[in-house]
């Protein structure tokens, strides 16, 4: 296991302790709030899905690569998972809005499919 992801598991753990302390502390009355929740499980769910994503792309190239081709698996992995991540981060603003179309859906996932199609195009 690369060193970097020792200080990515670090970082999760410290940003879902702000989400349970968010969560325990706040009550959703305003939009700020609710907003504010939805970014810090932005980041957390991000960080959390990028995780797997890495393990399974990068541990066959483990013994291989060297610690900054990791790195870039690990960023492209990332992406990934703020992606998905914003995807969910959609559908419940979506729900809290009372938006329940399945056009929005749609369209909502064919955006984050056209984000990744102009990622790997990059590539």
């Amino acid at each position: 296991m690369p060193k970097f992801i020792i200080t990515v598991i670090i970082a999760t753990i410290l940003v879902g302790t702000c989400l349970v302390f968010f969560i325990n502390s706040f009550e959703p009355e305003t939009k700020i709030k609710v907003f504010g929740f939805l970014f810090i499980l932005w980041v957390f769910a991000s960080l959390i899905f990028s995780l797997p994503f890495s393990f399974i792309v990068g541990k066959p190239k483990e013994k291989k690569c060297s610690p900054f081709e990791l790195r870039c698996i690990y960023r492209d992995s990332l992406r990934r998972g703020m992606l998905l991540s914003f995807g969910l981060c959609t559908f419940l603003v979506t729900r809290y809005f009372s938006i329940n179309s399945s056009q929005v859906y749609l369209a909502i996932f064919l955006f984050l499919i056209g984000i990744e199609f102009v990622f790997l195009i990059k590539k």
